[in-house]
């Protein structure tokens, strides 16, 4: 029996190892669509700045037309200025052009502001697309290292299967029926060590007479509080040897 709970404890261990490699290999796909996200929001990121640039040149474009517009505009009103007989006239044409004039340089402005934009819209457009390239190479490289990984992934989870195979077949099926029941309601440590005079798995002390039959090793003994199967420590040293 000793044999068997050094057995049960390297079980557990090999359980949970097989738990991680299967973890591993089941996540990479998600790990490189995680990068492949990253890539393609620079990417729509650069795009959607571009969108931006080109209507604020749009927008200038449209500013600038406004302003030759209204600059004629100013230019009959000065004549009409010139020309005028009486003062109400000279009066009213001045006030327009002066109001045009301030209109005029607002839009000037505004048109300046949106080619300044622009060009900086550009600049981090350029800058965001390298980022995006450099993101697609990472992408490349892990998707070629994780092919690489997922072989050696699956060469040791094969083995760590068949180390599993042997160790499972030396506890015997009713040991095993019970190391397995008691594997996902204890979230995969079915096994515990006593150390001290408790149960490591869940921190209940284990009544003396129970403690001796758990470092003589000849049964089976489980915890009263938790149900798993209890390993004395130094059972538990010899399995991690």
């Amino acid at each position: 029996m000793e044999k068997v709970l050094v057995d049960l404890v390297r079980l557990q261990d090999l359980d949970r190892s097989i738990a991680r490699l299967s973890a591993r290999i089941g996540g990479l796909p998600t790990e490189i669509r995680e990068k492949e996200q990253v890539a393609e929001a620079l990417e729509a990121t650069a795009s959607k700045m571009d969108e931006e640039r080109k209507a604020l040149l749009v927008k200038a474009d449209g500013l600038e037309v406004d302003l030759s517009v209204d600059e004629l505009r100013i230019q009959k009103l000065e004549a009409q200025s010139r020309e005028a007989r009486d003062a109400s006239s000279v009066q009213i044409a001045q006030h327009e052009a002066e109001a045009l004039r301030t209109r005029v340089s607002e839009a000037q402005d505004q048109a300046l502001a949106c080619m300044d934009e622009a060009e900086t819209l550009a600049t981090s457009k350029e800058a965001t697309l390298l980022e995006a390239s450099q993101a697609q190479e990472v992408v490349i490289e892990f998707r070629s290292q994780a092919g690489e990984d997922e072989v050696e992934l699956l060469q040791e989870l094969e083995a760590r299967q068949g180390q599993r195979a042997e160790v499972a077949a030396r506890v015997g099926a009713d040991t095993l029926h019970r190391y397995q029941a008691l594997y996902e309601p204890r979230k995969g440590r079915p096994v515990a060590r006593m150390a001290e005079g408790a149960c490591e798995g869940c921190g209940m002390a284990i009544q003396p007479n129970d403690q001796g039959k758990v470092r003589v090793g000849k049964s089976v003994m489980t915890c009263p509080s938790c149900s798993r199967i209890l390993v004395d420590a130094a059972f538990w040293a010899r399995a991690k040897e």
